[in-house]
């Protein structure tokens, strides 16, 4: 999986490549006390976007997912939950110009209520029931049940099963044993992809990985856009290799600039 968040002219993908994730989306306040609506620093709908949409549609066709990131570093989470109503309309309206969207990733990098956060996620789940939820916490986050950087602890989100998979920040820490960690803390192997920088997760420690746990989620990237794209493209195929007898979300790499999370299955 590859994350899609530094834009270039045209999206090169393979075969290799199940999901990505665009990103990001964030919501704040017009002058006038509306809220709004961004992907990342422009309206979704920005004419400097048509080429991005067209791509993705691209990829669509060829059976790869897409996902839509909310949050990240850029925040936004505040205003969306304090003014929910109209800005999950923004959303809503966002999914309905597009439909190729058929999922949502919440990257939580500020404190949130978890109630409001469990409320949205079965929102989605009762309006699109085909929409794939997934979560992007850090390793930590998995591994031991201390409050992360949205403010709570993810295992009170997980014991209700309506997030289909998350893409843990493995950023230093891409080894066996802090998937061992995640393992042993309660987590199934299949809903958790290890996400590293820039496909820097090495392929070896997927192999080692995908012989302890068959079912293995997989791996992600942050991001396609500070690769090339043939590097992303060698990547994801390597990780395919490894990765293609899994049941279900084989993932590339995690990459927040571009081409956002492309996964296997």
């Amino acid at each position: 999986m590859f994350y899609y968040q530094t834009f270039t002219e045209g999206l090169n993908v393979n075969n290799c490549i199940t999901d990505i994730h665009l990103s990001s989306i964030h919501f704040g306040i017009e002058s006038d006390g509306q809220p709004y609506i961004h992907l990342n620093n422009l309206y979704p709908e920005h004419e400097s976007f048509k080429s991005v949409w067209t791509d993705l549609s691209i990829a669509y066709e060829k059976k790869i997912s897409i996902s839509l990131m909310i949050g990240g570093a850029g925040g936004g989470w505040e205003t969306f939950l304090s003014r929910y109503s109209e800005c999950y309309s923004l959303l809503t309206g966002l999914l309905k110009r597009h439909p190729i969207i058929t999922g949502i990733d919440l990257d939580i990098e500020e404190s949130v209520n978890l109630t409001q956060i469990i409320s949205f996620i079965k929102d989605i789940k009762s309006e699109y029931p085909h929409f794939e939820i997934s979560m992007s916490p850090l390793a930590t986050s998995l591994q031991t049940d201390t409050s992360g950087m949205g403010g709570f602890i993810y295992k009170d989100i997980y014991k209700y099963d309506i997030v289909d998979y998350y893409c843990g920040q493995f950023y230093g820490t891409f080894d066996v044993n802090a998937f061992d960690l995640c393992i042993r803390n309660g987590y199934k192997a299949n809903q958790i992809l290890m996400g590293s920088i820039n496909g820097t997760g090495q392929s070896s420690v997927i192999n080692e990985l995908k012989t302890k746990y068959p079912n293995i989620g997989g791996v992600c990237a942050w991001e396609y856009g500070s690769m090339s794209q043939q590097d992303a493209l060698n990547w994801a195929s390597i990780m395919h290799n490894i990765l293609k007898n899994k049941i279900k979300h084989n993932v590339i790499t995690r990459t927040f600039h571009k081409i956002n999370e492309y996964m296997f299955k």
